[in-house]
């Protein structure tokens, strides 16, 4: 039991740690308080794996669009306006703000041509 409680102390230890360095807000202890709710204490694990693999597979997608010869802006502002969308419903504040920085970049790009 006691391996628990030092565990449990380290997750509160390391879930304070990222919210002192701003990568996550308020709306992450929301999603972690769920899995008290739902019962299900492995919520969190999963979810968070899940976020991070869907924005990996949007960046590798955006990533491959900027090599076209001709840019889609629609394309690549839905997607950012996705991943953004997800991070901001997990609480991943940081991720958040930098996509929007890239939306606000796809706009202004878009608008040059």
């Amino acid at each position: 039991m006691a391996s628990k409680e030092i565990l449990s102390k380290q997750l509160m230890d390391t879930i304070h740690n990222m919210r002192q360095e701003d990568l996550v807000d308020d709306h992450f202890s929301f999603i972690q308080s769920l899995k008290d709710k739902n019962g299900d204490p492995y919520y969190l694990v999963d979810v968070i794996p899940e976020f991070c693999t869907n924005a990996r597979d949007v960046l590798k997608l955006l990533i491959k669009k900027l090599n076209d010869p001709v840019l889609n802006y629609d394309f690549m502002k839905e997607h950012v306006f996705k991943v953004k969308g997800s991070a901001l419903s997990i609480g991943a504040r940081r991720m958040a703000l930098t996509f929007s920085e890239f939306e606000g970049a796809i706009e202004r790009a878009s608008k040059e041509e």
